[in-house]
């Protein structure tokens, strides 16, 4: 399936409840709302070829997507922080899988996943992969990643978090130690 239509996809599986939360959530956000425009013609499937596919329209149809899938995991505390940002990614992936949208969950798992490894986020790592597992079950074209290289990088993952425990309960051993007697020479 075509990125270019993972908004019109998204739109069309909204129930009733979905709308009127994305309703109320967008009531509060901004006072310029051109994306909600797209959001009704889209809706009323009215083609939208009318419309210049430049550069602004792009960016409108990818912020009203983000603001969609914000609306639906909003927690109300959402942060600017890296860890913010991973859980939201995590959230959106499971939402959209739950809507049977997995080209799309997919697509943010990715995206998650490039985060997470730039930041060595391991414990994320580890769900997002079983993610990356789940949404396999319901696609599997062949650009996805092989179910022997998604357990390869889990292995690898699970044999660095054991030596990072080991690190860590050395590490607490001379804390303790340190603590009990004084200083310690090396």
């Amino acid at each position: 399936m075509l990125k270019k239509y993972f908004l019109e996809d998204l739109i069309k599986s909204l129930l009733q409840g979905e709308l009127k939360k994305f309703s109320f959530y967008t009531k509060n956000i901004s006072a310029k709302k051109n994306y909600l425009e797209i959001f009704n013609e889209i809706r009323k499937n009215k083609s939208v070829k009318s419309r210049k596919s430049d550069y602004k329209n792009t960016q409108q149809r990818r912020y009203l997507y983000n603001i969609i899938l914000e609306s639906m995991i909003h927690n109300g505390s959402q942060d600017d922080i890296i860890d913010g940002k991973v859980f939201f990614y995590i959230n959106s992936a499971n939402y959209l899988l739950r809507k049977q949208l997995p080209e799309q969950a997919y697509d943010i798992i990715n995206k998650v996943l490039n985060i997470v490894r730039k930041n060595e986020m391991f414990g994320y790592h580890l769900s997002i992969l079983q993610l990356e597992k789940e949404v396999k079950l319901y696609i599997n074209p062949s650009k996805n990643r092989s179910d022997q290289e998604i357990l390869e990088e889990e292995k690898k993952l699970i044999a660095y978090q054991e030596e990072l425990q080991t690190l860590k309960l050395i590490f607490n051993h001379i804390r303790s130690t340190k603590k009990k007697f004084g200083i310690i020479d090396f």
